[in-house]
């Protein structure tokens, strides 16, 4: 906590609010008053300062509350995952066809010789379903930590909602 001065403190305790507002604990969801510490921060802190924050809140509730979106989000998500499995479907048959090729391409008995060795480096590295496969399945993996975000935004949606109110409504008490 910040050190007040005499000034700031004689401020803070002549504006204390008894029973100070109530927030959510974001740990626990349980509502109980702003700690004293918070007070003062409130009661000392510029309207310009509050007046954004609690715009911010605002816009975030706003932003949260339209369904259409999310539901539009889910929709494309889902949709893109359809296009890379398909995608990569696609791929594993072509490099599962190289894949063949290598296992039997009479190579028994001559796997030390080095240049075999670069030949296979140089066909892999240079053969395109590769590298679109990596970069596809990069691709899914954040597609999919993206839809798991949104779903537990879904199922954490009515604490986050309660809990922006509660801080709206602290902000605007002071």
């Amino acid at each position: 906590m910040k050190t007040l001065t005499d000034s700031e403190y004689s401020q803070v305790t002549s504006r204390r609010k008894v029973p100070r507002p109530v927030c959510f604990d974001p740990e626990s969801t349980v509502p109980g008053p702003i700690g004293l510490d918070m007070e003062a921060f409130l009661i000392l802190a510029s309207d310009a300062t509050k007046q954004t924050a609690s715009q911010w809140t605002k816009e975030i509730l706003t932003q949260e509350a339209d369904a259409e979106y999310e539901a539009l989000l889910t929709e494309t998500a889902a949709a893109e995952e359809k296009s890379i499995s398909t995608r990569l479907e696609y791929l594993d048959e072509k490099i599962s066809k190289y894949e063949t090729w290598r296992a039997g391409s009479d190579v028994r008995g001559f796997e030390d010789v080095a240049e075999i060795g670069w030949l296979f480096s140089e066909l892999q590295a240079g053969y395109k379903p590769y590298a679109e496969a990596d970069r596809y399945k990069h691709n899914l993996r954040l597609l999919r930590a993206a839809k798991e975000r949104l779903s537990l935004t879904k199922d954490n949606q009515a604490k986050r909602t309660d809990r922006l109110n509660a801080l709206a409504s602290v902000l605007a008490s002071y």
